[in-house]
């Protein structure tokens, strides 16, 4: 007998002067994995007392052939139903199908538009439903941008942000999806972007602000015992986003007496059979936390790709580097307001790393500040204060 989906309002009647939030990532809430910034929204909303549903998009029945691997880490009884992840938070993976996918060449962009149009009529009534009676829907930037249209027209009343975690292109994500976030912005009530660098990516008419992502201080308020033998010296790299593996070997190889240790979902094959490489894959936010703490450098190994300049606004590994006194090793163009603990190499000359690793030992980590760094109850805040949700009272239906 198939199971009963978990936390559908006609299973679990949530009081009517609760706010109710739907939020579409890749990420998803409750399975142990990476939080990320959209995990810290849900999570930051939930402890303010909103009902959360998390959707994980960018998935479908075409990424078991193209992905396995991402697509193994979900357990089966997760998937295509509501499931309650406790506080307050659901949690839905969708799996429809097929999603549309960047395909090889721009002449496919037709395809690609029919995969759009499939996707968003394919969206689940149980998904729907949780729509029609949000106060707040959030899309962040992946394939759920082709679902703007068919959410509008389930939750006319609800406000809707977006949040541009990254550039769609740049990120791998095909120009068909740009189009349609290019028409649809200024329908958002609010396009919340990471980087001040990002705010002319969207038309005119378009209500875009500028709030930083935050850093979940409370993490890091207790300094955990060390995971590194004693006297060692260790350097993490805290996250895969764009990861330059050339760069990262170069770092390896010119120390062969520190450990280089890699959190995320890069391939063990990436740095050859380097001896002093560590790969841990994903772990558990705070088991990663005392990695970061006792770490003797934060590596932020960027690949150089078009576009890609914002991460030096808006990494959320900087910050967290930052929380830890760490100097950071990084490429020139991720850094275009250079600070004196930031180490900088010429991504274009990989082998230039080494020697910018091997100096930031030489930090004074004492004069490294976090000062103006935000929580992410300072972002929440922000963001409900724009779309006039920050009062208790419901909105009008």
């Amino acid at each position: 007998m198939p199971q009963p989906e978990l936390g559908i309002r006609a299973d679990a009647p949530r009081p009517d002067t609760q706010r109710r939030a739907l939020l579409f990532s890749q990420q998803t809430i409750g399975l142990g994995y990476r939080m990320t910034g959209m995990v810290y929204w849900a999570d930051t909303l939930a402890n303010l007392g909103w009902d959360i549903g998390m959707v994980t998009v960018q998935l479908s029945r075409l990424t078991e052939l193209t992905n396995p691997s991402r697509f193994a880490i979900f357990p089966a009884d997760s998937i295509n139903r509501w499931c309650d992840r406790g506080q307050n938070r659901r949690g839905y993976v969708w799996v429809p199908p097929i999603h549309p996918m960047r395909l090889p060449t721009r002449w496919l962009d037709p395809v690609t538009m029919l995969a759009a149009r499939r996707y968003s009529a394919s969206l689940p009534p149980a998904i729907l439903a949780e729509a029609a009676a949000a106060d707040l829907i959030v899309i962040e930037s992946t394939v759920a941008v082709a679902l703007f249209d068919v959410l509008r027209k389930a939750a006319p009343n609800a406000r809707f942000v977006y949040c541009a975690s990254d550039r769609l292109v740049p990120n791998g994500m095909s120009p068909v999806l740009e189009g349609i976030l290019e028409r649809t912005a200024p329908q958002y009530d609010l396009v919340r972007v990471p980087a001040q660098s990002m705010i002319t990516d969207f038309p005119p008419g378009t209500n875009v602000h500028h709030i930083p992502h935050g850093v979940d201080r409370s993490a890091f308020a207790v300094r955990g015992a060390s995971p590194y033998p004693p006297g060692s010296i260790n350097l993490v790299v805290a996250g895969d986003g764009a990861y330059d593996p050339v760069a990262t070997k170069h770092i390896a190889e010119a120390m062969p007496d520190a450990v280089i240790h890699l959190f995320g979902r890069m391939s063990p094959d990436s740095l050859g059979s380097q001896p002093n490489a560590r790969f841990h894959g994903e772990l558990p936010f705070a088991m990663l936390v005392p990695y970061l703490q006792h770490a003797d450098i934060g590596l932020a190994p960027y690949e150089d790709r078009p576009n890609r300049n914002y991460f030096a606004e808006s990494s959320l590994r900087q910050l967290q580097y930052l929380l830890c006194q760490l100097p950071i090793v990084l490429p020139t163009f991720a850094a275009p307001l250079p600070q004196p603990w930031h180490y900088l190499y010429d991504a274009r000359r990989p082998e230039t790393a080494g020697t910018a690793a091997r100096a930031a030992l030489s930090c004074d980590r004492a004069a490294i500040s976090d000062a103006g760094v935000l929580d992410w109850q300072d972002v929440i805040a922000r963001v409900l204060e724009l779309v006039g949700l920050d009062q208790r009272e419901p909105v009008d239906a």
